[in-house]
């Protein structure tokens, strides 16, 4: 969904056409690698099954390198341990706005529509899959706070809301309900990116943002589903226009440079 929307020419060439231009990696980890360690060792190490996390990261670097070369290995395990490190002792502590509550850590990697798992129907004839990182239960008050992890400060707030309405279906029938998100980074200055609170009444959910202007503050439900709408008329309808017509900001790295 956000690929289309950052550049629905980018979307047709990677999902529609199924270009690959990924480069030949020749000793390091690649982006998706690091992700794919870093998930794995915070998962193992706050649901309990590895509280050893530098044994864990040393495992999953392992798994993940094509060449087995001591120099890189322990060139990788240094950096990432570092971010690790970090997180685990300094930035998890820190919580994000409007989280308030007794919660600890109970779903992790939540699938839905992966593997065995049916995905969710948000709309009619419109279903989502994906992979919910983390989500943290309040007991007493049967709250959920749905925490995303991003290397940096990169992560679309409508991926938050998408999957908090996701999480609200799965739990429903125990009575859970998602109060609140963030996305949690490793690195950077900001360590809660697009923390928000769930605002129900009886017209429609809403959902608050904190640190945004006034203006920009409010998301509702109503509005997310008609930007969905667009998106989906906009495939299904074959309209892939190249992001420079309305801005050559998403231009900037992109991996498709060369064939635009």
């Amino acid at each position: 969904l956000k690929s289309y929307d950052d550049c629905p020419f980018s979307f047709f060439l990677s999902y529609v056409v199924g270009l690959d231009v990924s480069l030949e990696r020749i000793f390091e980890l690649t982006a998706l690698d690091e992700g794919n360690i870093f998930h794995s060792v915070l998962r193992d190490f706050f649901s309990g099954k590895n509280r050893d996390w530098q044994s864990s990261l040393s495992e999953n670097i392992s798994r993940h390198l094509m060449h087995d070369s001591k120099v890189v290995f322990r060139f990788e395990f240094e950096r990432l341990e570092e971010i690790l490190r970090d997180y685990i002792t300094e930035r998890e502590s820190k919580k994000p706005n409007f989280m308030q509550g007794d919660f600890v850590p109970f779903a992790f990697e939540k699938a839905f529509g992966i593997g065995d798992t049916k995905p969710v129907e948000l709309q009619s004839d419109f279903f989502l899959r994906g992979k919910i990182d983390r989500l943290d239960l309040d007991e007493s008050s049967r709250a959920m706070y749905l925490i995303d992890y991003k290397r940096g400060d990169s992560g679309d707030e409508k991926q938050l809301l998408l999957y908090s309405i996701v999480a609200d279906r799965l739990f429903q029938e125990k009575g859970y309900y998602v109060a609140g998100g963030v996305f949690k980074t490793l690195i950077g200055r900001v360590v809660n990116k697009s923390a928000f609170r769930t605002i129900s009444s009886d017209e429609e959910k809403s959902w608050e943002f904190a640190n945004k202007r006034k203006a920009e503050r409010i998301v509702r439900e109503s509005h997310l589903f008609e930007w969905l709408r667009k998106i989906i008329e906009g495939i299904y309808s074959g309209r892939f226009p190249p992001s420079f017509i309305r801005s050559s900001n998403q231009c900037y790295n992109c991996k498709f440079a060369a064939v635009k």
